[in-house]
C-alpha cells in the first residue's frame, strides 16, 4: 500500500499566514488565542495554544494557575525565577470530579484505573517532596487532579487537588518535539 506523503508541507502554513493578513487588511477582528511555551518534561516541550472550551474531559490538557506550586518550583530551579509567579501557568492533563485515583504503598499512581507512574518522594539532590499518602481517592466536586505521564513530573500526586476555577484555558499542542 502506497502512503501519501505531503512533500510540500509548508503549503499547509499558507492559510495560517493569509487568513490573519486578509482579516487585518479588511479590518476584521480575529480572536486572540494565547500561546504557551512548555519548558518542562511534564508534556512534550514546545508550543501549546488555547482553544475555546465548552467543558472539559478527563485527560484534556489545561493551563492553570497555582502560585504556591510555582514558587516551590522556582525555589528548586524547575521553573524560571525571572518571571513573577502570578505570570506563570502550569500545563498538565486533568482528572475531573468523580474520577477515582489511587496511590499505592509502593508509590504507584493510577488515575481512573490506568497506571500513570510512580510518586516521586525525593529529588535527585535529596530534597524530600510533599506527596499524598497512599490510598484510594475520588476527585471531589469543584476540584481537578493535575497529572502527567512523565516519571519526574511534579503534579497532583505531590500537590494534591486544585480548584476548577484555577483553570485558565484548555490547550492543545501546536508545535512540540
Amino acid at each position: 500500500m502506497k502512503r501519501f506523503i505531503f512533500k510540500n508541507w509548508f503549503l499547509a502554513l499558507i492559510p495560517l499566514v493569509l487568513i490573519p493578513l486578509y482579516a487585518n487588511l479588511f479590518g476584521i477582528k480575529l480572536p486572540q488565542l494565547p500561546v504557551y511555551f512548555n519548558i518542562t518534561t511534564s508534556l512534550p516541550i514546545g508550543f501549546y495554544t488555547a482553544i475555546p472550551s465548552f467543558g472539559y474531559r478527563n485527560g484534556d490538557i489545561v493551563a492553570y494557575h497555582e502560585p504556591e506550586n510555582i514558587i516551590f518550583g522556582q525555589e528548586h530551579n524547575w521553573l524560571p525565577n525571572t518571571i513573577a509567579p502570578d505570570d506563570i501557568v502550569l500545563l498538565k492533563h486533568i482528572a475531573l470530579p468523580g474520577t477515582p485515583f489511587f496511590i499505592g504503598e509502593d508509590g504507584s499512581f493510577c488515575v481512573d484505573g490506568q497506571y500513570i507512574g510512580q510518586v516521586i518522594m525525593t529529588t535527585k539532590d535529596g530534597t524530600v517532596l510533599p506527596h499524598l499518602p497512599p490510598g484510594p481517592y475520588v476527585v471531589p466536586e469543584g476540584k481537578f487532579l493535575p497529572y502527567s505521564r512523565d516519571a519526574l513530573s511534579y503534579d497532583g500526586r505531590n500537590t494534591g487537588l486544585v480548584d476548577m476555577d484555577r483553570i485558565v484555558h484548555r490547550v492543545v499542542p501546536l508545535f512540540t518535539r
